[in-house]
């Protein structure tokens, strides 16, 4: 057998993962020393990363585990979020030690901070192990250190980003080792021996219990060791029926760890709830009765089988959907229009629009697709034909979505790293089987660069050539409103005495709220479409009497504008807007206008509602 589907680990070949995890150290430090504007002003990547320490620091105080609720979000109703515990947890555990000597809220801050990039670590160092057995142990290495030039994965990894996507890389990650082992696995019907199969399923509950993205790779892995059974394997059934165990008794612990029993049948689709554990329970299902009868189903043939695998799998779906209307539904499907329009701006909400980007993000895949779809026609007939099969459907499946949505760049990108990284491997091979010394180093080290950041290297010239023309809108953005400055001025003791009701740009309300005691209209999430919406037509109203209506009924003190800037943008709806009344200074008798600090009057304006 070779080295691509058997290697025996050996004490002396451990020091290499030394070198994985140096690498990703030092692409992570050096955008620390260099490119780094954000951290080093005291900030957080994004506002999810904002909203999470509010979240955290709001757990660590109260130890209310059950409540998932931001009480000072969409005020004065508070608003629920989707996130889970788990992360929740790993900050607090990663902030305890610093506690004692920064205090919890600055230990926290830094334990965001890092979270991420330490996460990245992590999958780098799962990589190896997870892929060993597919592609040898020189492409599992190589395969974690290209973790670090995907830049789909860095962008959800980068110092300062204080949310829970990193955590996906690792269960991706950890659950396709299981499938490779489980897949290896001898036929047997001792539970024991079916191990890697059991945990094949708990790791995609940990990972349904991170986010519901999970059910993506549920689907493929399910549909790998689905297909091994159609193909007539021995001891698939018997497989997948413990893949479906680990899932549904995982789950189910995780559900009631998450919620508590009395909330064990309330139903969420974008939170891991009972909608979950009745898809592992027809799995489990289905996969009892196809192993209580393994005989008969292994004399009626691959047609035969197919067809029941077939109807298995529409069964289920259909009484997913006849019980869960909204399962597979976007969780911002029937919003506003406008709504949409103003998440659609964000990064991680929006398309791949052009090629520079796509390059940038993944790029890889034009060399990884092609390639892929090669090994797995190569490995046809071979013991790695389902992990080849699984992957290839990854990489077509995870680049298709980031294409559509750019979140999905984090997925495309751990998979081309392990596709990118067999070619490589391949590559190297071949130039030295056809050139010999000196020839083949510079040849060799012209292609692995080119194989390894060429796409993304053409994609970053692409961006900084159209980004040349754009410097005056960039500026105009993000940086054009510090909030850091006003913030500061809110914490004062004229604004700090009680909590105020402030309506500014979505953008703003999750820094607002981590940085100072007072409560928002709107923040960026999909579960508070509504404070969203209500903050646009506020601005964007023509009739003063729905402006006075509206702000009685969020209770609204304050208004923040950041006047030409692109936070702002969506309020910008035409003329005569309430907006461009409070830009002109047309205020209306029941506003006045505060005066800012110096700084902060640079770029903003604040006014308080006197009803």
């Amino acid at each position: 057998m070779s080295q691509r589907t058997q290697f025996k680990d050996k004490p002396h070949a451990r020091w290499p993962l030394l070198l994985v995890a140096g690498f990703v150290i030092l692409i992570h430090a050096s955008w620390g020393l260099v490119g780094d504007e954000i951290v080093a002003g005291g900030g957080l990547a994004d506002g999810d990363s904002y909203t999470r320490l509010v979240r955290v620091e709001q757990l660590y105080e109260t130890g209310a585990w059950f409540d998932n609720t931001i009480p000072r979000a969409n005020a004065p109703f508070g608003v629920s979020v989707h996130w889970t515990r788990p992360f929740d947890a790993a900050l607090i555990v990663l902030a305890a030690p610093m506690m004692p000597v920064l205090g919890v809220k600055s230990a926290l801050y830094w334990a965001g901070v890092v979270i991420s990039p330490l996460f990245h670590l992590i999958a780098a160092l799962v990589m190896v192990w997870a892929m060993t057995p597919v592609l040898g142990r020189t492409g599992a290495l190589i395969a974690g250190a290209m973790t670090g030039t995907q830049f789909g994965v860095l962008a959800f990894s980068i110092i300062g980003r204080a949310d829970h996507h990193a955590v996906f890389g690792v269960t991706v990650l950890l659950t396709l080792g299981f499938l490779a082992r489980a897949l290896s696995d001898p036929p047997s019907r001792c539970p024991f021996h079916n191990l890697n199969a059991v945990l094949l399923g708990v790791m995609l509950s940990f990972g349904l219990w991170m986010g519901p993205e999970t059910l993506i790779l549920l689907g493929l892995c399910f549909a790998a060791t689905g297909l091994s059974w159609v193909a007539g394997e021995e001891g698939a059934p018997r497989r997948n029926m413990y893949a479906a165990l680990g899932l549904l008794v995982s789950l189910v612990l995780m559900v009631v760890a998450e919620k508590g029993v009395g909330d064990f049948f309330l139903v969420e689709y974008d939170r891991v709830s009972i909608v979950h554990v009745t898809l592992a329970a027809l799995l489990l299902a289905f996969w009892s009765v196809v192993a209580a009868s393994e005989r008969v189903w292994h004399r009626v043939g691959v047609l035969g089988r197919g067809v029941l695998g077939g109807v298995g799998a529409g069964c289920t779906v259909l009484v997913l959907r006849l019980l869960y209307d909204g399962l597979l539904l976007n969780p911002l499907t029937g919003v506003d229009p406008v709504v949409l329009e103003i998440f659609g701006a964000i990064a991680e909400y929006s398309p791949i629009r052009d090629t520079a980007h796509f390059l940038f993000y993944v790029g890889s895949a034009a060399l990884a697709a092609p390639w892929v779809l090669w090994r797995t026609y190569t490995n046809w007939f071979g013991p790695q034909r389902w992990m080849w099969l699984t992957l290839a459907a990854a990489v077509l499946v995870y680049t298709l979505l980031a294409v559509t949505w750019a979140r999905w760049t984090l997925y495309a990108g751990f998979f081309l790293s392990l596709i990118i990284a067999d070619l490589m491997v391949s590559a190297d091979t071949a130039i030295n089987r056809r050139f010999t010394l000196p020839t083949r180093v510079p040849i060799k080290v012209a292609v692995i660069a080119l194989i390894a950041i060429g796409p993304a290297l053409a994609g970053m010239i692409g961006l900084a050539t159209a980004g040349a023309d754009k410097k005056a809108e960039i500026k105009a953005g993000a940086n054009s409103c510090p909030l850091a400055e006003v913030t500061q001025f809110l914490k004062g003791p004229e604004w700090a005495s009680r909590p105020r009701i402030i309506v500014a740009s979505a953008n703003f309300g999750a820094e607002i709220l981590y940085r100072t005691p007072h409560r928002v209209v709107a923040t960026v999430h999909h579960r508070n479409t509504a404070g969203v919406y209500d903050g646009y037509r506020i601005f964007s109203a023509k009739d003063e009497a729905q402006v006075l209506g509206l702000l009685r009924k969020r209770r609204v003190d304050l208004l923040l504008l950041c006047p030409e800037s692109s936070h702002d943008g969506y309020f910008l709806t035409g003329e005569g807007t309430f907006y461009q009344r409070l830009e002109n200074g047309d205020l209306p008798v029941w506003l006045s206008k505060i005066p800012l600090p110096e700084k902060a009057a640079k770029a903003f304006r604040l006014f308080e509602v006197r009803l």
